[in-house]
């Protein structure tokens, strides 16, 4: 959800849908909210409540740099699990056992 908001900020359902794109599948609400919620309480996002275009007002959501520091740390994360599981799989490949990892 961070990277979803790294470059604009965006209300709830961009954030579904922009999720969906990048092939995590759009989450329903009642998954949606209380992780905005926890990041919100967390200072890693701030709301704020925008006219609607044709409707009522929407929450908007936008990185905070707490939360961009944090999108930063997990995007270090993943990389070491990337590299540690294809070092992984290398090790079983040139060792010509197939193994479960």
């Amino acid at each position: 959800m961070l990277a979803c908001l790294e470059q604009q900020p965006l209300h709830g359902y961009a954030i579904a849908q922009a999720l969906g794109k990048l092939g995590f599948g759009i989450p329903r609400g009642g998954a949606l909210y209380p992780v905005l919620a926890r990041l919100e309480d967390s200072g890693e996002v701030e709301a704020e409540w925008t006219p609607g275009t044709s409707g009522p007002p929407r929450r908007q959501y936008t990185l905070t740099s707490r939360g961009t520091e944090r999108l930063g740390t997990d995007r270090l994360g993943l990389e070491a699990m990337v590299a540690a599981i294809s070092t992984r799989t290398g090790s079983i490949e040139e060792s010509g056992k197939r193994r479960p990892l």
